[in-house]
């Protein structure tokens, strides 16, 4: 990775900035990148490899310049509009001296620490000559033990990168974003214990595939495994299936059956959808769990057996037993690892290689294109993985033998809605059915939408953030919300999906809000919880009630 960074906010700013890296730092790399009062000169070679990341930073393209170069105009800071936006310039110069005397200038007169980021794409040659000047600098920086601060989940991902359990896992839970390192690290360490693990996470981000992870590379309970879909079977036949039963217990138990828990005693279970269980074989299950007991029904005794207990579920099981839906004392018990399987609108900077690992096994000889991984990476895919898994295969079905692009996917999205209202004896009925589902369908989507928001506000919020921590946990902030501010924005362009023009009203407004903010972000963690609170927040609570409301049925959609 080659590239400099002169930062305003740095203890010495005079000094120029050679960050470590290595693969699991790519997120870090980019937070400092975007980060304000920071000016970025990068190679080519070296921004091809963070380009996906740096997708989710809202830059203003302010195209190529050659050998004559006034910064402050180049970068367009002396236009009023998007004057607060980060900045990408591609210098294509082949003058080493004009080029570092145009940053001097720039940076040492005119540039500030409130400014935006600004990014310098430049050829690698003058990059490597560059990089000649800055060797006692790089030797600082890459001397000694890496500092991670008081994160010390940084420190374990560090030191667990070269591990050959997480090199393995890379290879079908892919990803270099922090979410996805985070679940393989989590992989990992349950793949270490004998507790039981809790899995969440959205429909299609493959929480069985994490399931199968830990028992793949588990150091106990490897006797057996076996999967049960909770939510597959009827509330009688569950409690069989899992715990058995005695002969002439109910009509047409005409024999003794052994249960899912003590036929793979030693082995281990996947509980997904666990969210689905009734309190009363939630009851069993903690039994089981807990005291690694089991009664079959009609049975007078318990059973000891001993099986490791992997659950899943994609609800908010926490909101579950705040409710009383789900027991306390069961989530406690599954909740010793908990690892989470982030949704792909949450990590959109891995979906080309997700991508392109599918379709390598669909059409090894084709590879997907730039632009192709450039739309994937503009929609949010409600249904996670298994959604862009479908559409891919439906591209080789459909087309064949080729190397897709954009319109492929919008022929096949259009295609299918056509079809939808064409295959219908009451075309009206069936056309307001539509509308409802995917009314529920993109008002679920926003619902998840302005709760990311909100859970990346939790530490403006929770009055966390101080000024010493505030540049860069703001940064991390603000790149989060510009990223949905374009879903909210692609949401709100068809307004009959709201069906009430007061939660578009509402939705509008939110999105309005939080672009001002981008454009006059706050310079302390006051003014920042000031912004959320004035407005921000009441809005907040107001569309998901509204989304509620609409979803279960309270309106008549």
């Amino acid at each position: 990775m080659k590239l400099v960074l002169f930062s305003k906010k740095k203890a010495d700013p005079s000094t120029p900035y050679i960050p470590e890296w290595d693969h699991l730092q790519k997120e870090k790399i980019v937070q400092e990148v975007s980060m304000n009062g920071t000016i970025c000169l990068i190679s080519e070679s070296s921004y091809q490899l963070i380009s996906g990341s740096l997708s989710q930073v809202d830059y203003m393209s302010c195209g190529l310049k050659k050998e004559k170069i006034e910064l402050f105009r180049s970068l367009k800071f002396d236009k009023k509009t998007g004057r607060y936006r980060p900045k990408k310039l591609i210098f294509k110069t082949t003058d080493c001296g004009a080029l570092k005397r145009s940053i001097n200038k720039f940076y040492s007169n005119r540039f500030t620490e409130s400014d935006p980021s600004c990014l310098i794409i430049i050829p690698n040659e003058i990059m490597e000559l560059i990089l000649e000047d800055f060797k006692p600098v790089i030797a600082k920086k890459t001397s000694g033990k890496k500092n991670w601060g008081d994160d010390p989940i940084r420190e374990l991902l560090q030191e667990t990168a070269t591990d050959p359990v997480v090199i393995e896992v890379s290879k079908v839970f892919i990803g270099s974003s922090y979410e996805m390192q985070m679940a393989r690290l989590m992989i990992l360490k349950a793949s270490q214990s004998k507790s039981a693990v809790l899995i969440l996470g959205e429909s299609g981000t493959g929480k069985d595939v994490v399931a199968q992870q830990i028992v793949k590379y588990s150091s106990h309970y490897k006797k057996s495994f076996a999967t049960v879909n909770c939510a597959a079977l009827p509330e009688s036949l569950l409690e069989g299936e899992l715990f058995g039963y005695k002969k002439g217990s109910f009509t047409g138990a005409d024999r003794d059956k052994k249960g899912l828990f003590e036929a793979h005693d030693g082995g281990t279970l996947f509980l997904d959808e666990i969210g689905d269980l009734s309190l009363a074989n939630q009851a069993k299950l903690l039994l089981a769990i807990d005291a690694k007991r089991i009664r079959p029904i009609g049975a007078n005794t318990n059973i000891p057996v001993d099986v490791r207990v992997i659950a899943a579920t994609n609800r908010n099981i926490d909101h579950m037993a705040i409710n009383g839906r789900f027991r306390e004392d069961l989530l406690y018990r599954l909740n010793v690892l908990r690892i989470s399987a982030p949704p792909l609108r949450s990590h959109p900077g891995d979906i080309p290689d997700i991508a392109d690992y599918i379709w390598k096994k669909l059409c090894p000889q084709r590879k997907l294109t730039r632009e192709f991984h450039e739309h994937l990476k503009s929609y949010s895919w409600p249904g996670n993985v298994r959604e862009l898994k479908s559409l891919l295969t439906s591209i080789t079905d459909i087309f064949g033998d080729i190397s897709p692009a954009p319109v492929h996917i919008e022929s096949i999205r259009k295609y299918r809605q056509e079809n939808l209202f064409n295959i219908t004896n009451n075309p009206l009925d069936d056309k307001a059915q539509l509308l409802k589902l995917e009314a529920q369908l993109r008002l679920t989507n926003l619902q998840n939408i302005i709760r990311g928001i909100k859970v990346a506000m939790r530490p403006v919020i929770n009055k966390e953030l101080t000024l010493d921590n505030y540049s860069e946990q703001a940064e991390q902030i603000r790149q989060h919300i510009g990223w949905q501010i374009g879903l909210i924005e692609n949401l709100c362009r068809e307004p009959v999906y709201f069906k009430e023009f007061g939660l578009f009203k509402e939705t509008t407004r939110y999105r309005y809000l939080l672009e001002k903010m981008m454009k006059h972000w706050p310079g302390t963690p006051e003014e920042l919880q000031k912004v959320w609170t004035t407005e921000l927040q009441k809005l907040d609570d107001d569309i998901t009630l509204g989304i509620l409301q609409m979803v279960w049925g309270k309106i008549d959609m």
